[in-house]
């Protein structure tokens, strides 16, 4: 089995985290940044339990799990969220050819294909809300409930506004440059953080 790694910039993982686990901000980012955290796997999984002296660190414990697992004969591919926001097909459509695979076509599409009414392939499906945690078997009504999603969060890297310098200085000291520039992301400096707002 081939092996699809996908990834976040830290920066942004981290708000997300924190943003998911204290959506009425109850608890300072900043004292979540400094915590430890534990992931417990669901009931029924094997995976067991994760444990992190702060949750950058698990986020450098995962990738680097990922990135040393050895695959004899597999390919390891890298799919980073962010470039998924900024183009959809052009992130995707190499990765499905690369693989060999083909995109399921509704049957709307074939026939009017078949009419000569159809040249293009169907968009990518993108979901214009949050869809957070939904069900495996899930419908239009699971996809409407989300709140709106802002893809201008990460492509114009809002998340930052989360950090001080203090803090983001904490975090860079538990990511290495050399595991960031593998994954295709560099360390944030504090001159690139948005000026508090008077």
């Amino acid at each position: 089995v081939d092996c699809l790694i996908c990834v976040k910039d830290p920066y942004a993982w981290l708000v997300s985290q924190y943003n998911y686990r204290f959506p009425n901000k109850e608890t300072p980012f900043a004292e979540f940044v400094a915590s430890p955290l534990t992931i417990v796997a669901k009931r029924g999984s094997s995976l067991g339990q994760v444990e992190a002296t702060s949750p950058i660190e698990l986020w450098v414990k995962m990738y680097k799990h990922w990135l040393d697992f050895d695959l004899l004969h597999r390919r390891k591919f890298i799919l980073r969220y962010e470039e998924m926001l900024a183009d959809p097909a052009a992130t995707i459509n190499p990765l499905v050819e690369a693989l060999g695979l083909r995109r399921h076509v509704p049957w709307k599409i074939r026939v009017r294909r078949a009419i000569s009414l159809e040249r293009d392939d169907p968009p990518l499906f993108l979901p214009t809300v949050q869809l957070k945690a939904v069900p495996n078997s899930y419908g239009s009504k699971d996809i409407k409930q989300g709140a709106q999603f802002d893809k201008s969060r990460y492509m114009q890297r809002k998340y930052l506004a989360a950090y001080t310098p203090e803090l983001l200085t904490t975090v860079n000291h538990q990511i290495s440059s050399s595991l960031l520039a593998t994954l295709g992301y560099k360390r944030v400096t504090p001159d690139e953080l948005p000026l508090p707002h008077a």
